[in-house]
């Protein structure tokens, strides 16, 4: 190598291990950072590695502490320019998020670009100034705060553009409450559907009555409403809401929930004014009008803004009339009926009866009057003489009829007001069950009004016995029917009575179970008492004279009938002349004891009377077939004795 080139190679290597010297001190030294944040991370939300020297570009995992230490606010950093103080944010906000809602990504300078995880006030740190008040950011002249409240009138749709970004902002943090009065807008046109839902489908709209407090929600589900019978049909919100003419909405007049209601009945009453009519006089119009504030209207009954067609299901009609506390126990109750069973099970079915059915839809009468009670049997009649409703559950088209022909029904023919029973006073009102098989419960029902005579029943023999649960023995609808009850003071009924109880008591089999004699109707009708009835019951079979020949109850009670062995009995053998005397008054001491009983005469209980009896039945044929054998034989004679006569002549 020439020495030339050798020395300049050897300047050249001592000024690049000079500059490679200078290099190290100035990196010895470093750049202290002007404000205090650690670590690597935290630096490059502001210092991003595009605008990094050259140098740094194979310090991925450099820690930029590690050589730029933390320094005052003010401190001029080694080597360069001072950095200088971060600009101060002007309203008390702190974090990323709430800055963003007014100061969109899209607005902010180009080299925020990279920043995408900073946190603003790591160089915008918080301040004492007054929120910013921008040019086109007027105070609001209304008592409203928050951001859902302003969008109620003031929609997304109709905002600067410059808001587009600030989802999730908070109006009054730019445009806070002026003491001006609330703003009266200019009236708008018409109003229309479109716009009335503009506000009230939002969710969270409500309202606070002044008059007691109550919060009521003013959202309208959208598609309920189109789907109920209004909406439909195309009614409109101002079809109902009639004083809504505009924007803003004139004051409401109600003061409480209640008073609201009411008034909305009477904008149904615009189209709806036969019905209305017919609800005026109605229990429920009555008691509104006497001041009764829980008395249903017809929002509370139909509903508001989902109105469905009435009666679908039909079983949604008693639930109505349960439903916020009205007729809850009533329901219950009906649930539980073999009405409200069957309606619970089949919705829609349209044999059973429901509240309305009964009741009547909105002219219903008041049913603690006697004309609903004394109208029931006839109400109960639309079903159960109907042939669909009685077939489809095997029931008898003639009850109703028998009822009519009944006692029951003859009594309050005759007088409106009679407290008869009707339908529901043995049945029940709402509990209907279905047919009671037991002897027992038909009695004990009408025991609620013939107190007095099942008193007298339950201390005989057959009132004893059914207590006891014997099936066997007869309760009072055996004697006297259900529905079609007989007049027990007519002929007809007491001429009748042997034969009623010969339906028992000739029945061979029921009589040895209990050690009785089944001949006693056969005796009684052989001996002159049943007899003379029988007679009667030929010769006047409508009975249109009175029979006085005793009959069974003469003489062994009517409902109290004890054991002939029992002391009280009115045939015990000590007391038997007593009732003979009812007839024959003149009776002596011995008449009872000439009477052989309802038994047939038998060797071993009265063997006298057994062995005469048995003489006599021989006798009187004999004496009569041998009288007869004397007249036909003398006929005969006389016949033979003639034609002798004839030949000789």
């Amino acid at each position: 190598m020439r020495p030339q080139t050798r020395i300049l190679t050897a300047v050249l290597l001592a000024a690049l291990l000079g500059a490679t010297l200078l290099g190290v001190y100035v990196f010895a030294q470093g750049k202290p950072t002007p404000h205090p944040i650690a670590g690597r991370e935290q630096c490059l939300m502001c210092h991003p590695t595009s605008k990094l020297p050259a140098d740094h570009a194979n310090r991925p995992e450099a820690s930029c502490v590690f050589c730029h230490p933390e320094a005052p606010a003010q401190a001029s950093p080694t080597p360069g320019t001072p950095a200088g103080a971060a600009p101060q944010t002007p309203h008390p906000i702190a974090g990323r998020e709430q800055c963003l809602m007014c100061h969109p990504t899209s607005k902010l300078p180009a080299d925020h670009a990279n920043r995408a995880e900073a946190t603003c006030t790591a160089c915008h740190p918080e301040a004492s100034a007054q929120p910013p008040m921008p040019p086109q950011a007027p105070q609001t002249p209304h008592p409203i705060a928050g951001r859902e409240q302003c969008l109620m009138c003031h929609p997304t749709s109709k905002l600067p553009a410059d808001h587009a970004n600030r989802a999730e902002a908070t109006c009054t943090a730019c445009h806070p409450e002026a003491a001006a009065p609330t703003p009266q807008p200019t009236p708008t046109g018409p109003m229309t559907d479109e716009g009335c839902l503009a506000c009230h489908a939002k969710p969270g709209l409500s309202y606070t009555f002044p008059g007691c407090g109550e919060t009521v929600s003013l959202t309208v589900d959208q598609a309920a409403l189109s789907q109920s019978v209004h909406g439909k049909a195309g009614i409109t919100c101002t079809g109902c809401h009639t004083n809504i003419t505009g924007y803003p909405h004139p004051k409401l007049e109600a003061q409480d929930c209640r008073a609201f209601t009411v008034s909305r009945a009477e904008a149904c009453a615009t189209c709806h004014a036969e019905i209305t009519e017919a609800q005026h006089d109605s229990i429920h119009y009555r008691l509104l009008r006497e001041g009764n504030r829980d008395v249903p209207t017809c929002v509370e009954c139909h509903g508001g803004h989902d109105i469905t067609p009435p009666g679908e299901p039909r079983y949604k009609l008693s639930q109505t009339c349960g439903q916020d506390g009205c007729h809850t126990s009533i329901l219950d109750t009906y649930a539980k009926s073999a009405h409200g069973s069957v309606i619970a099970a089949q919705q829609d079915n349209p044999y059973v009866p429901v509240c309305e059915d009964c009741h009547g839809a909105h002219e219903m009468p008041d049913p603690r009057t006697g004309e609903f009670r004394a109208a029931s049997p006839e109400l109960c009649a639309t079903c159960h003489t109907d042939p669909n409703v009685v077939a489809r559950y095997g029931l008898s088209t003639d009850v109703y009829r028998d009822y009519r022909d009944g006692i029951h029904a003859q009594l309050r023919e005759k007088d409106p007001n009679a407290q008869t029973p009707v339908c529901t006073d043995c049945h029940g009102v709402h509990d209907v069950k279905g047919l009671r098989k037991s002897t027992l419960a038909a009695s004990e029902t009408c025991a609620h009004c013939h107190t007095a005579i099942y008193g007298e029943y339950k201390q005989g023999v057959h009132g004893e016995a059914l207590i006891t649960g014997n099936p066997d023995v007869p309760g009072c609808t055996y004697c006297h029917g259900a529905h079609k009850i007989p007049d027990p003071n007519t002929p007809q009924f007491r001429i009748g009575q042997p034969d009623l109880c010969a339906s028992c008591h000739s029945d061979a089999a029921l009589m040895a179970k209990y050690g009785l004699s089944h001949d006693v109707y056969v005796t009684y009708t052989q001996e002159f008492h049943g007899m003379t009835v029988q007679l009667y019951k030929t010769k006047w079979p409508s009975a249109s004279i009175y029979c006085y020949e005793a009959v069974c109850t003469d003489c062994h009670g009517i409902h109290e009938i004890r054991s002939h062995t029992d002391p009280k009995s009115s045939v015990h053998p000590d007391n038997l002349i007593y009732a003979c005397r009812k007839c024959h008054p003149d009776a002596p001491a011995q008449f009872a004891s000439a009477w052989a009983g309802h038994y047939k005469v038998t060797r071993e209980r009265a063997p006298l009377t057994y062995y005469v009896n048995l003489f006599y039945t021989i006798l009187i044929p004999l004496v009569i077939g041998a009288m007869a054998f004397f007249v036909l034989t003398d006929i005969g004679r006389r016949i033979v004795n003639h034609f002798k006569r004839g030949k000789a002549s």
